[in-house]
């Protein structure tokens, strides 16, 4: 799943709601390359993301973590639960 914008709390919220009536699984992978701003909701989500692909005994694959993001699950210490791959520098 390619996420795009800003993952902020009323954004989020929204977002999960969507995803929660879909039918559809819920990703196993998860591209935030196109992602600008993100806050603890941004986190929170990709928690969910991680518990429900755990549930079907796969590895959730997250990339192009914002460095903000990254730094923000430094600090809670979330990095010890989330695989994140940072965003390539741009030069």
């Amino acid at each position: 799943m390619k996420l795009t914008g800003d993952l902020k709390f009323d954004n989020v919220a929204k977002l999960w709601r969507t995803l929660r009536r879909r039918r559809q699984p819920w990703p196993a992978a998860v591209d935030l390359g196109a992602v600008g701003e993100a806050d603890s909701s941004a986190l929170a989500l990709l928690v969910e993301f991680h518990v429900r692909a755990a549930r079907r005994g796969r590895t959730l694959q997250i990339t192009g973590t914002p460095p903000a993001l990254n730094t923000l699950a430094r600090l809670t210490g979330i990095d010890q639960l989330l695989d994140l791959q940072p965003r390539e520098k741009r030069n």
